[in-house]
């Protein structure tokens, strides 16, 4: 937490995918959360792939 506060709580963008609305049920299936020191990315289907990458700020 300390490098993702450092990098600015403010600074984090929250992305998710329409084209990849799978099952067409508009939930959302793939989405990203990203900032300066951070990416987080999340598929729920057909299984969960997740990933999350967190560096100290430059």
């Amino acid at each position: 937490m300390k490098h993702i506060k450092a990098g600015g709580i403010e600074n984090l963008h929250l992305s998710f995918y329409r084209d990849e609305n799978l099952g067409d049920d508009e939930v959302w299936d793939v989405w990203q959360l990203e900032g300066p020191s951070m990416v987080s990315y999340f598929r729920g289907l057909p299984h969960v792939h997740a990933w999350l990458h967190i560096r100290e700020p430059s």
